[in-house]
């Protein structure tokens, strides 16, 4: 599973992960998890990945977020997605994914919910 293109920035404590192009098997990039792993190994624990400019993804996409998400959980840190529209954003409600993996509609969202208390449990 690989994508066009992935871009890091920073955010005041964050690392925002903006990806592009259409997610399918290719050989031509890089996995998102392995990108997420060499953050995580950094030190950075909040992550969020931008999807805007993605307009598909299929399940070997899905894995590669999941194995990113669940690299940050077994690190401490949070992986929160943003931008998903369209197909892209059927697929994760269709996988159930929202319920598990936080998805804000905009980067802003997301960057502002690392900022609110952690419900407790």
């Amino acid at each position: 599973m690989f994508w066009t293109r992935i871009e890091r920035r920073l955010v005041d404590d964050l690392v925002v992960l903006d990806v592009y192009g259409r997610v399918t098997l290719t050989e031509q990039s890089r996995p998102l998890a392995e990108t997420i792993r060499e953050i995580l190994a950094g030190g950075a624990r909040k992550i969020i990945v931008n999807l805007s400019n993605v307009q598909f993804i299929d399940s070997v996409g899905i894995g590669d977020i999941v194995r990113g998400y669940t690299a940050a959980r077994r690190e401490g840190g949070v992986l929160k997605l943003c931008g998903a529209a369209g197909r892209v954003r059927t697929v994760f409600e269709a996988t159930q994914l929202t319920g598990v993996i936080e998805l804000f509609e905009t980067e802003g969202e997301a960057r502002r919910s690392f900022a609110e208390p952690a419900p407790s449990l």
